[in-house]
């Protein structure tokens, strides 16, 4: 492997942190911070402390900084260097090929699906209960990669037996479905999601909430039914002609009681009493 670059010699710091710590201990040591007690009296001094060692930090972090542009310069020109004539280079290179690559494993993905594509189609169609819009091809959601043909560029064993087993399903479940109740609707929900089980529910949900309504709706009917009967009973009863032998009732007319029983809304029972007792009618 070729060298980039010959370090001759490694950056040379005379250092003096050490010295400069070990001095800035003994400072620390000797004005006992942790004993110093700030009041109204200190409160100035202890100030001036602070700040005097506050800029001195400033002045050592400035140094800092100025040696590690210094440092640093000679690396940051090395590395632009080496960015422009080795790095992009190689990347440049690596994307080309790259893309090539790409061209030729899409190929032969596009070949394997078109492969897949048909023998699905074919097997398809040799399942006369199959009608060609039950089942497409998406729908076997097959992961078509680059392992999916052979050597000789046949599509591979696995890819088929997975085509297979998935027509085969759905074979078995409109076999399945022809032969139950309510089949039409049952087939109208499977081919939504080729569940047979949920599609067997969603039909069965549908007909228990049916069968409730037309329940419902019958029982509506017969108290209606009820309802006309009895008032046709009174209605008959009121219109019915009266036999009248003179003008005017004789002491021994015979007086009659007629019983019956009237189903009705609460209004039209009201409405039937206030008619009685305005007719003179006796009634119990």
């Amino acid at each position: 492997m070729n060298e980039i670059a010959i370090i001759e010699q490694l950056p040379v710091i005379t250092e003096r942190i050490k010295e400069i710590g070990i001095n800035l201990d003994k400072r620390l040591e000797d004005l006992k911070l942790d004993s110093l007690v700030c009041t109204e009296e200190t409160r100035k001094s202890i100030k001036e402390l602070r700040t005097k060692l506050g800029n001195e930090l400033k002045e050592f972090e400035s140094q800092r900084k100025n040696i590690k542009a210094k440092i640093n310069e000679p690396y940051e020109t090395f590395n632009d260097a080496y960015e422009n004539e080795i790095k992009i280079k190689y990347q440049n290179a690596d994307l080309i090929l790259k893309t090539k690559i790409s061209e030729v494993e899409n190929e032969i993905k596009n070949k394997a699906k078109t492969l897949a594509k048909e023998f699905f189609e074919e097997y398809r169609e040799s399942k006369s209960i199959i009608q060609k819009d039950y089942l497409n091809f998406e729908e076997i959601n097959l992961a078509i990669g680059l392992d999916s043909l052979t050597d000789k560029g046949a599509l591979v064993k696995k890819i088929k037996d997975a085509i297979i087993e998935k027509v085969d399903n759905v074979e078995r479940d409109l076999e399945t479905i022809s032969t139950m109740q309510y089949s039409d609707e049952i087939l109208v929900e499977y081919l939504k999601h080729k569940n047979l089980s949920l599609a067997i529910k969603d039909v069965n949900d549908r007909h228990v909430i049916l069968e409730q309504v037309q329940r419902d709706y019958q029982i509506v009917r017969e108290v209606k039914e009820q309802e006309e009967e009895s008032i046709a009973k009174v209605e008959e009863v009121l219109t019915a002609p009266k036999e009248e032998e003179s003008e005017y009732l004789s002491e021994d007319e015979e007086f009659l009681t007629l019983t019956f029983t009237v189903s009705a809304t609460r209004k039209k029972l009201k409405d039937l009493k206030q008619f009685l007792e305005l007719g003179g009618y006796e009634y119990e």
